[in-house]
């Protein structure tokens, strides 16, 4: 209908896109997706938390990473399970990840910010039916919780430190050095202070939802909460990787195996805006999550030089050539249908001024006669 059209794309992982044959014509009417003309990297505000700064090799938010071990989710979560999984107890870590969650909770309520809406994901399955069994084991045990913070959170410290869930909070409380965080003008808050002032009122308001096909997004209606401000804690899968924000999200639960690096930063729903409380958000993520988001990152900002250098060299995406760090162990960078047009090369990389060591050294003839 139009005379002259222009197609801007606008993506945070744009390696789909470079990937396409861009002398195809058969993906949009007589035109494709490839971005001919120029790509443009923006740059990220300051107070925007992306992935450099948490798995980045100086990342400043390195400390909210908290690991989750295989051997323990193996028992709970296997990568490989199916629909039909039995879930009928929380792994210890997603119990300690929750706890976490509702201290930050009373902790920023000190802090005044009570209008705040404050979000919690757990992502352990892509399955709906696993997924609402552990929103319903979820909504037990932070019921369990809250009538233990009422019945019993203004007795003396040395008798609710006999009641397992307040127990196990104050542990939590301890070990991720909350104290100091929770403090006031008059120094860090202690912890019968805490428990017995602000904790059980911040735990009341704090909703499990299932994020799902058959749930929709419907639990985590924002707009309605802006007054109050909605606390809840999101149980999904697809549905939370895929374009939804989850306002001011505090804490994530992350356990789910991807081999493509476009289809990894989707799901990461961490990355974002945390003002006041850059210091208290933490994320729950595999051993191995954390070593793909590092190669991940890694490659994302070589991309973003490449396209630095192209624009300085004032040439196009078509004339110059875009080219993508592929991972030497399991990662491709996206799906293999969408690299079709992939050519593989090989680069020299420098390790000038850096120092490496080796992690084992060879006895047998042919690696000494190579050397």
């Amino acid at each position: 209908l139009f005379r002259q059209a222009s197609y801007l794309g606008i993506t945070a992982t744009p390696y789909a896109n470079i990937f396409i044959n861009p002398e195809t014509t058969d993906e949009m009417r007589d035109d494709d997706l490839f971005p001919r003309d120029f790509i443009y990297s923006l740059a990220p505000p300051t107070n925007y938390i992306g992935a450099e700064s948490i798995f980045g090799e100086e990342a400043q938010f390195e400390e909210a990473l908290e690991e989750i071990y295989p051997q323990e989710m193996e028992a709970f979560f296997p990568f490989k399970h199916k629909k039909d999984l039995v879930v009928d107890e929380l792994p210890p870590s997603m119990r300690e990840a929750i706890a976490y969650f509702l201290l930050v909770n009373g902790i920023c309520d000190v802090q005044k910010n009570k209008k705040e809406h404050r979000s919690m994901m757990i992502h352990v399955s892509r399955f709906t039916d696993v997924q609402n069994q552990i929103s319903g084991l979820v909504h037990d045990w932070i019921e369990d919780v809250r009538s233990d913070l009422q019945n019993y959170g203004c007795l003396p410290e040395c008798k609710s430190d006999e009641i397992d869930n307040i127990a196990f909070l104050k542990e939590v409380w301890s070990k991720h050095h909350l104290p100091e965080k929770a403090g006031t003008k008059d120094g860090s808050m202690p912890w019968h202070r805490f428990l017995s002032e602000y904790l059980f009122a911040a735990v009341a308001p704090i909703a499990v939802r299932s994020v799902n096909q058959k749930s929709s997004s419907t639990g985590l209606d924002y707009y309605n909460h802006k007054e109050r401000g909605l606390r809840v804690i999101a149980v999904g899968g697809n549905s939370l990787s895929r374009g939804l924000t989850l306002e001011g999200l505090c804490v994530s639960y992350f356990y789910r195996k991807s081999q493509m690096y476009d289809t990894l930063l989707q799901m990461g729903r961490w990355f974002g805006y945390r003002p006041g409380y850059d210091d208290l958000f933490k994320i729950w993520i595999s051993v191995e999550a954390i070593d793909w988001y590092g190669y991940i990152t890694a490659a994302a900002e070589e991309l973003k030089r490449e396209i630095i250098r192209m624009r300085d060299a004032n040439l196009t995406p078509l004339e110059f050539g875009l080219k993508v760090r592929q991972d030497p162990a399991s990662l491709i960078v996206t799906a293999r249908n969408k690299m079709r047009s992939a050519t593989q090369v090989s680069r020299p990389i420098t390790v000038s001024g850096r120092l490496l060591e080796t992690p084992r050294l060879r006895a047998d003839k042919f690696s000494l006669n190579q050397n």
